[in-house]
């Protein structure tokens, strides 16, 4: 009997091509999307979990800051046998690596102790893990950039030159670090060099330098909090700090859970739940869309159905087989869908810039979790329309005379208002995804971020800095330029007071005379840097927001980390818009610096950077040229905003598209079911327009309800993701508007093309249908 079913649905695909085309394209499509965004998630979701160590791995974090001093994880493994290892990391400037006649630059570069591969799962393709990082001056560098070095080449034992200036031995390749590990490198190199590159011995025992990410390798058994207690007692004991709150942050929440100032690279769960929700959503659609098609082809359907119960088959069975019948069309729908994954795989990679990998082969079971998934969809997809037909009374079915009775109605009526529903909400989430966007990259950032270039110094630009600079302000195009340190948070510095009675931390930034002029900061209070100070002198510029929290806005003439405050300047965003601006301190420090910062003024920008890389060329030539433009390095910054905006629209546009499948299944059973009501108005002069109105008024009503449904629920929902950031744009009623005209207009060119045809019947042959 089974073996009837399957042939029976397979005659019926054949017999009914169109409908069996859109019905299970459709499915397929919805499920094809729902599995990408599965893989999507689960790879954003399984954050670090390729690390051996993954459930023992805590960073220590104190306060609101993921850094800490030099010193305390040796001290602190030394004092606690809950302890088992430490790691250090710190982000040193980018490193200019030259091998040969090859020189790249390298901005991802991590400098961390000897023990990095005995606690983090990173794969070494060459080199022993408990060795590559022992001694000083070596370097261990990913397979992106010993190709880029060495071509086909073994890198390993080879000696570069880095920053013109020290000799590095080449000791491990590195496999590139994975996308969904929270720390990235091109290369490590070990943070003993710091002492030799800083001059200093004793670098790692300064308690005021807080620049240092520490990682703990913990007992099994260990008791976190009785651990942190004990850490903030150590610190309180040291003279370390006096309110330390430390905090051990397991390696599974410092992606998604712990956000921390200075953390290397944050995820943000909200949105990864938001695109998982919108999975389950395009299927919903997609299941919904089957059961309206399957309502309005099981119509073309009630004699055969007739004519089997008049020959005794019994309801179960009439039920057996529709369920059966929506199970193969499921099958054939999972099926395609794979084929489906594999066509919009490479440009879900480039769009997403991920590696999505089904995995058929390695984890074969995974095929039989889709045939299984077809069985269930097609179970649920297929026991409505089941449910209904299969009490039908023959004499009924032999009429096609089908009717669903109020709940049938009621139930079929809900599921469209859901669907649209769904489709609103979508629109209006896009809509306010798109205005916080704009508003991200307009907003007033306290400086002026266009037309503003910088480039990462170096040794032979700061010997030659007075130089450099006369040459580029003789450019017609260059109006100022400037030297600083950490400008829109290249690298970072925060340095903590140890004065007992005024505690605090803050940003550090060190800059020369011209910075203020070169970026546009208003100076509000006090006077800019003079390069007449009196020598050993420390200056500070300080922001409204340091002037407040730590002088009580009578800051001018204080005195801050040795130095006297200057002058105050407003507050300008020198972060990303999802924090507050917190306290900044600018020290003058002319010759100590990394970035180059360039202003420029009028039109042809092309020629005038051309001309700034000859003078660089010629003040530089053992350093590649790099520049980047301010505003498309800070938009970078939001990256993930970015491509979450631009998924959301994506999956947006595919959720309407599906609804509008199911929308030509509606209006084909509306269609189906009116055809003499047609004719009869036709036959007494209705026109074009009003055949029009006569099938899309419920459908309006319909989406209506939807979006006053969808504005509450879009009004909290996007609400709170917006507060996400600290700075963040208001939701516009006028969004609501659009959305419900846009989502009409769709909804109208899909069924314009079904109600044409409808329109076009001869008024004879509607009246003589049935």
């Amino acid at each position: 009997m089974l073996i009837n079913y399957i042939k029976t649905a397979c005659r019926n695909i054949i017999r009914n091509k169109y409908i069996s085309i859109i019905n299970i394209g459709g499915l397929a499509f919805g499920f094809a999307i729902f599995l990408i965004i599965i893989f999507y998630t689960s790879h954003k979701l399984n954050h670090d979990k390729f690390n051996e160590n993954y459930s023992t791995i805590y960073r220590l974090d104190c306060g609101n800051s993921c850094l800490s001093p030099g010193m305390v994880g040796e001290w602190l493994c030394n004092e606690y046998p809950e302890i088992l290892s430490f790691n250090r990391m710190t982000v040193p400037k980018e490193l200019i690596l030259r091998y040969a006649d090859k020189i790249i630059s390298l901005d991802k570069v991590l400098m961390v102790d000897s023990s990095f591969f005995n606690m983090f799962s990173y794969k070494l393709i060459q080199g022993n893990k408990t060795s590559v990082l022992q001694l000083n001056n070596t370097i261990v560098i990913n397979e992106s950039t010993a190709r880029k070095l060495f071509g086909k080449e073994d890198p390993v034992g080879k000696s570069i030159l880095i920053n013109n200036k020290y000799n590095y031995e080449i000791t491990g390749v590195i496999r590139d670090m994975p996308d969904n590990s929270h720390i990235q490198a091109n290369a490590l190199v070990s943070i003993e060099n710091l002492k030799e590159i800083t001059k200093d011995k004793d670098i790692f025992l300064s308690l005021g330098m807080w620049n240092y990410y520490t990682y703990f390798l913990l007992n099994k058994n260990a008791d976190i909090p009785v651990l942190e207690n004990k850490i903030d007692k150590y610190f309180v004991s040291n003279n370390i700090s006096d309110s330390p709150k430390s905090q051990l942050t397991p390696l599974k929440d410092i992606y998604f859970k712990n956000a921390r100032a200075y953390q290397y690279s944050q995820g943000n769960l909200s949105q990864i739940k938001i695109v998982l929700a919108i999975g389950f959503v395009i299927l919903i659609i997609a299941i919904i869309n089957y059961i309206n098609l399957s309502i309005a082809q099981l119509y073309n359907r009630t004699k055969e159905l007739g004519v089997r119960k008049v020959m005794g088959a019994q309801r179960r069975l009439i039920f057996g087989q529709l369920i059966v019948e929506s199970i193969v069309f499921a099958i054939i729908a999972v099926n395609l869908s794979i084929v489906l994954i594999e066509i919009m795989k490479p440009f879900f990679n480039m769009f997403l810039n991920i590696n999505i990998r089904i995995g058929y082969f390695e984890q074969p079971i995974r095929i039989l979790y889709f045939i299984l998934g077809g069985v269930f969809i097609g179970f649920i997809a297929g026991i409505f329309p089941a449910l209904h037909v299969s009490k039908m009374r023959p004499v009924v079915a032999m009429k096609k005379m089908i009717t669903y009775g109020k709940t049938g109605i009621i139930t079929r009526k809900v599921l469209i208002v859901f669907q649209y529903f769904i489709a609103s909400a979508l629109v209006m989430a896009s809509f306010v995804i798109l205005l916080q966007k704009e508003y991200i990259q307009s907003k007033d950032l306290g400086f002026d971020k266009d037309q503003l270039i910088f480039l990462k110094g170096n040794d032979d630009i700061r010997k030659n800095r007075e130089a450099f600079r006369n040459e580029l302000l003789k450019l017609a195009n260059v109006k100022e330029v400037s030297y600083s340190k950490s400008s829109y948070r290249i690298h970072f510095e925060c340095w903590s007071s140890d004065l007992p009675d005024n505690n605090y931390i803050c940003h550090i930034e060190m800059s020369d005379e011209n910075y203020l002029k070169t970026l546009g900061i208003e100076l509000v209070e006090g006077q800019n840097f003079s390069r007449n100070q009196q020598k050993g002198k420390r200056q500070f510029l300080i922001n409204e927001a340091a002037a407040k929290e730590i002088f009580n806005n009578k800051a001018v003439g204080s005195k801050i980390f040795n130095g006297e405050v200057v002058g105050v300047v407003k507050d300008y965003s020198f972060q990303t818009l999802h924090k507050t601006i917190e306290p900044l301190a600018i020290l003058y420090q002319p010759r100590l610096y990394a970035l180059v910062n360039i202003r420029l003024e009028g039109n042809n920008w092309p020629k005038t950077i051309e001309q700034i890389e000859r003078i660089w060329e010629k003040l530089s030539p053992n350093a590649p040229f790099q520049y980047k433009f301010v505003d498309d390095y800070l938009n970078s910054k939001y990256k993930k905003e970015i491509e979450f905006g631009k998924l959301f629209l994506l999956f947006t546009v595919i959720s309407i598209l599906i609804a509008c499948l199911g929308i030509i299944g509606l209006i084909s059973f509306v269609i189906q079911r009116k055809t003499k009501e047609i004719g009869i108005r036709k036959a007494n002069g209705a026109g074009f327009v009003r055949i029009i109105s006569l099938l899309s008024v419920d459908l309006n009503k319909q989406i209506l309800i939807a979006n006053i449904l969808a504005i509450p629920v879009v009004w909290i929902l996007m609400n709170k993701w917006l507060h996400n950031f600290a700075y963040h744009t208001k939701i516009p009623i006028w969004i609501f508007i659009v959305s419900f005209v846009l989502v009409e207009i769709i909804s109208f060119i899909a069924i314009l093309y079904q109600t044409y045809k409808a329109s076009k019947l001869n008024p004879v042959d509607a009246l003589r249908y049935e």
